[in-house]
């Protein structure tokens, strides 16, 4: 067996793994949003809103948490975050 063959063949499983990793890690983008028309901007400012994001993976929960919190603090409003295992958190049992 060559041994530059031998060398790459790993490398190239590195670098597949690193592909499918960073492609696994690609943002979501938003397609469509609603909104009231009726609804001024400032209609929560000052306002206390909960915040809680549901997703299987405990990183992406706090990064969805983190970015609406501070997008909500950014506008007026009063985030609380909802503590892990409230009512708010919590599946619904089927």
């Amino acid at each position: 067996m060559n041994k530059n063959a031998a060398l790459s063949r790993p490398l190239l499983a590195t670098a597949a793994a690193a592909a499918a990793l960073l492609a696994g890690c690609a943002t979501t983008q938003v397609d469509a949003q609603w909104r009231s028309v009726d609804l001024p901007a400032s209609y929560l400012r000052g306002a206390t809103v909960l915040v809680s994001c549901e997703t299987p993976e405990v990183v992406l929960q706090r990064i969805c948490e983190d970015r609406l919190m501070a997008d909500l603090a950014a506008r007026g409003v009063r985030p609380v975050l909802a503590a892990p295992g409230s009512a708010a958190t919590m599946q619904p049992s089927v």
